[in-house]
């Protein structure tokens, strides 16, 4: 990337001076474009809540006024990985993790006075990953240390695996990416289901995971060369200091699993969920912190102009730093090709190559911040094109984002499909319920997988389970409707013979509720994943405690019954997974039409310019046939077909057409 970075910079300079019309804005700072339900769920009110709660305390004024920008504490000379010695200067800010509430204040680093990049020293950056793991997500037993010798340093977990720094070279070596980022209490190496809380004597609390038939087959070592990239490390042996960008420590050891990414103004540095920014139609005191009020935007901007004045930008956004335009870009393009799971099955080999052959990349290296918006909204939105990867907040530095208004053919296509079905089950005879009962057969629809609360708390008497009213309640509780739809089946004297799981308008969320409808199912529900990455093979066993009565036997399955589940092209994400594992069971029928797909799990990233997007993860969701895993973003084929949407709600004829399978 080094030999194209003259050429990029004439490129964005030649766009940026060349009269192109801007197009209208494709949409306000306010909103979140929150996309399909997925896994992370990352515009969940509950997270806004929280961070509504937890900002009890005045928040810290929002934007960043350069005219109160602190001074210089300290001042170093540095060895850069660049082969160059560097002037190095600190200033000491707060750093908010996830809540203002959490404030530590930490210097925060600026080499050769380019002040919009954040550097951040290896032993803080340890002190900020323990404060994570052990006070804000409460993990027992995690730990980490860091060793330094000359220019290589060397990060420990308590569990024995590595990341080791290189400083000459530029590189960060993980022996294994994904035990390295494990949570201390997973039992699996690629352990998606969060819920892992305990009740009394120490039982397992809603799923039990199982150590017999739990297989785990460990990665290839993982090597990221910041050099190649374009992206300068510094270190003093002398002053013990190693310094890494904020962004490119928060995309590869906050953002994968925690979900937690970093952001930047002069006011602070904060880690948080992109979640936790928006409540409602409203920006929480976090969110204006970060992105600024409309009148921050326009101070912001003003000072910019000042302070670029030879940029000759005309532009509503006002310019950035060529600095800051270039590194923006270099983080993208390695966060991408190492963490962007679906890079294989969309045929890109390198990130810079592919921005190159279609024509993004003056624009995503332009000093405009309009210009890289727009350009990376029209990249996921409509080359990307999968439904786990979105464009979801601009820029703090965005006010006017050149617009493309775009889709991809598969949205679109999805978009078809999701009127034909939604239409087909508005003009049934009769409004489905969540739970119906049809002579010997149970149906149990619902559109989305969500958790109402964490799993010990539905034992406790307090906790209130409410089933929702509606299939498309998307604030519904899935573990609530399961364990209703379970007292009514297993009564004394069902005439229930055959359960029919419908999944047909269902487009996935919480895979922990996915793994409670899978276990109901199955008695015991196997989830297998698989790093694109790594190349690491996992595979975990779950049980449900569907009566809540802290036992897990017989009791809590559906016993002897016909199972049935129920999937279209809009069955998609953590909902195919379950029709998936269903499936390769051998004990359940699938009847409908091949489910949407959707194998990744969502991983939302911010960028160095504080753009908010998500993209497919490289932890996929997989399958095994014959002792080899494989993804499965292509759906799952019926084992019947019904041809037409609106047989799948004609509840006699498809009860009929079921006792007729036999």
């Amino acid at each position: 990337m080094k030999a194209k970075r003259i050429l990029s910079l004439l490129l964005s300079t030649a766009v940026i001076t060349t009269s192109i019309p801007v197009a209208a804005a494709a949409e306000s700072a306010d909103d979140t474009t929150a996309g399909l339900t997925s896994e992370a769920d990352i515009s969940s009110s509950d997270e806004a809540e929280a961070a509504s709660s937890n900002e009890a305390d005045a928040a810290p004024e929002s934007g960043s006024d350069s005219d109160s920008a602190p001074e210089a504490e300290a001042s170093y000379t540095m060895d850069s990985s660049d082969r160059g010695r560097v002037t190095v200067k600190s200033h000491t800010l707060p750093c908010y993790l996830l809540y203002f509430n959490t404030e530590k204040d930490i210097p925060v680093y600026f080499a050769d006075g380019v002040d919009e990049i954040p550097y951040i020293s290896l032993a803080d950056w340890k002190d900020i990953m323990k404060a994570l793991h052990t006070d804000i997500f409460e993990e027992e037993g995690y730990g980490l240390e860091m060793e330094a010798d000359g220019h290589i340093v060397t990060y420990t977990r308590e569990n024995t695996y590595t990341a080791v720094f290189d400083f000459k070279e530029g590189t960060i070596t993980f022996e294994d990416f994904d035990s390295f980022l494990k949570a201390p209490g997973n039992t699996n190496l690629l352990d998606t289901v969060a819920s892992n809380q305990t009740i009394e004597d120490y039982k397992p609390a809603l799923l039990r995971r199982l150590q017999i038939g739990s297989y785990d087959r460990y990665g290839k070592e993982i090597v990221l060369n910041l050099s190649d990239y374009d992206i300068p490390v510094y270190w003093s042996e002398e002053d013990s200091l190693y310094l890494l960008p904020l962004q490119t420590l928060g995309d590869f050891f906050t953002s994968l699993w925690m979900e937690i990414n970093p952001f930047y103004n002069e006011k602070g540095i904060y880690l948080t969920k992109q979640g936790i920014f928006q409540m409602g139609g409203s920006l929480t005191d976090i969110g204006v912190a970060v992105f600024g009020t409309e009148e921050d935007k326009e101070k912001n901007k003003e000072e910019r102009r000042k302070k670029y004045s030879d940029a000759d930008l005309d532009s509503p956004n006002g310019p950035i730093s060529e600095e800051l335009a270039w590194y923006n870009y270099c983080e993208l393009c390695l966060a991408l090709d190492n963490l962007y799971g679906l890079k294989e099955q969309h045929g890109i080999d390198s990130f810079d190559e592919f921005f190159d052959e279609a024509g993004y990349r003056p624009n995503l290296t332009s000093i405009d911040p309009g210009r890289i918006d727009g350009a990376l909204e029209d990249v996921i939105h409509y080359n990307l094109d999968d439904q786990h990867s979105g464009f979801r907040r601009m820029s703090p530095f965005t006010i006017a984002p050149l617009s493309y208004d775009n889709s991809g053919l598969s949205v679109l296509l999805d978009e078809k499909d999701q009127t034909r079905y939604r239409d087909a089950r508005s003009a049934a005879d009769h409004e489905i319920p969540p739970y119906e009962e049809v002579g010997n057969t149970a149906y149990i629809t619902f559109d989305g997988f969500n958790m109402g609360h964490h799993a010990d708390e539905y034992y406790s008497p307090d906790t209130e389970i409410e089933v929702q009213e509606t299939p498309e309640d998307q604030s519904g509780d899935t573990v609530a409707l399961i364990h209703y739809a379970h007292e009514q089946i297993t009564r004394e004297d069902s005439p229930i013979e055959n359960v029919v799981l419908d999944l047909s308008l269902n487009n996935g969320g919480h895979i922990d509720a996915g793994a409670v409808v899978a276990a109901w199912f199955l008695g015991e529900a196997e989830l297998d994943m698989m790093s694109s990455l790594t190349g690491a093979m996992s595979s975990g066993i779950y049980q449900l405690d569907a009566n809540l009565d802290t036992s897990y036997d017989e009791d809590d399955t559906l016993g002897s019954r016909n199972l049935f589940c129920l999937t279209s092209p809009v069955t998609f994400s953590s909902a195919n997974s379950v029709a998936s594992i269903l499936k390769q069971s051998h004990r359940v029928n699938l009847i409908g039409k091949t489910s949407g797909g959707g194998s990744c799990m969502i991983l939302p990233l911010s960028t160095a310019i504080g753009t908010c997007i998500t993209i497919s993860s490289p932890i996929n969701m997989a399958s095994i046939k014959n002792g080899t895993y494989s993804i499965i973003d292509s759906g799952i084929e019926p084992d019947f077909t019904i041809a037409k949407p609106e047989s799948f709600y004609n509840r006699e004829a498809l009860t009929e057409y079921i006792n007729n399978l036999f």
